[in-house]
């Protein structure tokens, strides 16, 4: 069965190279965002997918999809016999010419348990919300946002200790997984069995933005003492949000030293936590570069003043003594 790949980022490029390790998995055509300028002299430079495909000697298209490149794409797609499209972190909307115009239509790979966490960012939500289980889902794709019927799904605890880059790297031998499984069902039998999601209980997250990352001053200065009170009192914007853009109720019984240890978790390695502290020369963002939590202890270990080098909490802390 020939199949063509729809990616972009890294962590699609991952998935791009384990699938082709597979001998049963025939992607013919790799399909991904246009090269765009990036870099300190803003050089056009190509997608991680298609670095990816360009090593695997696979036949690319990255052109914008408007009506006319979609008539091209389809055009290549009965070229090259393509019968299953396969999606994971592409970067734009499929329309439904596209969806109906192979076989057995396109399959979605999506990092979290649908229909919870629907939308830009699945694998930063559950951590930030102190969940301790997520998933990958395989789903049959329809012209709505992560809507599609389930194909399979498989569940992934979340270590305390486990943040967003480590939730990213196990989704890929799960996905690899799940997607051959798929396709060697499909082969077999003509088609893979379904279930609908419960829309009911969906849930949504928006891209993550700079300003996701700050955490209030006080906030973090309650955080690092020992004695800490349950926070049900104001929470970072980044949780907020979530409650407020799906209608329920704020409800985060957790102390203040794990909402801020899964604040950075969920935000490693962009855009990071942050704060902004008063210096003499007036108010200056401090990034958070490196904390721990053990012993029921959160520790702040290195941070970065705005204008300045990264230095140990310790050393701030002798020209700054504000978080006693």
């Amino acid at each position: 069965m020939n199949i063509a790949y729809f990616g972009s980022p890294k962590l699609s490029a991952q998935l791009l190279s384990s699938l082709i390790k597979n001998k049963n998995i025939q992607i013919k055509l790799v399909v991904t965002q246009p090269d765009r300028p990036a870099g300190k002299h803003l050089a056009l430079t190509p997608t991680d997918v298609k670095n990816q495909a360009k090593i695997s000697s696979i036949q690319v298209f990255d052109q914008r999809i408007d009506s006319n490149q979609e008539q091209e794409l389809i055009n290549q797609f009965k070229n090259l016999n393509i019968e299953l499209c396969i999606v994971f972190a592409f970067g734009a909307m499929i329309s439904l010419k596209l969806l109906d115009s192979v076989k057995f239509g396109f399959w979605n790979i999506h990092p979290s348990r649908l229909p919870k966490y629907r939308g830009a960012a699945p694998t930063t939500y559950p951590i930030a919300l102190g969940e301790r289980t997520t998933g990958v889902t395989l789903i049959q794709m329809n012209e709505e946002m992560d809507q599609g019927a389930i194909i399979d799904q498989v569940d992934m605890p979340i270590d305390l200790n486990m943040n967003r880059t480590d939730i990213e790297a196990k989704t890929i031998p799960i996905a690899t997984t799940m997607i051959e499984g798929a396709v060697n069902a499909l082969e077999e039998n003509g088609s893979v069995p379904t279930k609908p999601q419960t829309h009911a209980n969906a849930s949504y997250t928006r891209r993550i933005t700079k300003q996701d990352g700050f955490i209030p001053l006080g906030l973090l200065v309650s955080g690092l003492k020992i004695d800490k009170k349950i926070q049900n009192g104001p929470l970072p914007r980044l949780i907020n949000s979530y409650y407020e853009e799906n209608n329920v109720p704020i409800f985060h019984p957790i102390s203040i030293d794990h909402v801020i240890w899964n604040m950075y978790r969920a935000l490693t390695i962009w855009p990071g936590i942050w704060t902004f502290v008063p210096t003499p020369q007036g108010e200056k963002r401090l990034l958070i570069k490196n904390m721990s939590f053990a012993d029921n202890r959160l520790t702040l270990k290195l941070v970065q003043l705005e204008g300045k080098k990264e230095v140990l909490f310790s050393e701030f802390l002798k020209t700054y003594n504000i978080f006693e």
